[in-house]
């Protein structure tokens, strides 16, 4: 027994070192992941935002800027596009074209139908019903 004690005692030694090797690498994976999730979360906050703060450059001659500023918001929340162009339709409706600013020719982007119900706007989705 004597001779197989010092090389019981390393090889211990090694599994406990490796032991702790492998918890510590498990941790950081987990803090790396932790840390990813919530940088992605942030970033989504950060993408409506900007959106919306692209979008008010956008011209809308017929639509008065309270409006503007509504619409621009409730699409920030539904697209990472930025508003293009607004088209007043009838009495408190629009058509909104939004593309990302690095594609602004024609055919790019897409089309939203918004309505002005109760001081608010809300997007209609393809048979004209209300989305929020």
């Amino acid at each position: 027994m004597a001779s197989n004690g010092p090389m019981a005692e390393r090889l211990q030694r090694v599994c406990h070192d490796t032991l702790l090797w492998l918890i510590s690498v498990s941790l950081d994976r987990v803090r790396l992941l932790t840390i990813f999730a919530v940088g992605l979360t942030l970033s989504a906050c950060v993408s409506r935002e900007a959106v919306y703060q692209r979008s008010l450059a956008a011209p809308h001659p017929h639509v008065a800027e309270s409006d503007f500023k509504q619409i621009a918001e409730t699409l920030s929340h539904h697209t990472h596009q930025s508003i293009t162009n607004v088209e007043a339709l009838e009495n408190d409706e629009v058509r909104v074209h939004v593309a990302f600013p690095s594609e602004q020719g024609p055919g790019s982007g897409d089309d939203f139908v918004l309505v002005k119900r109760d001081g608010r706007w809300h997007m209609l989705n393809a048979t004209n019903i209300v989305v929020d």
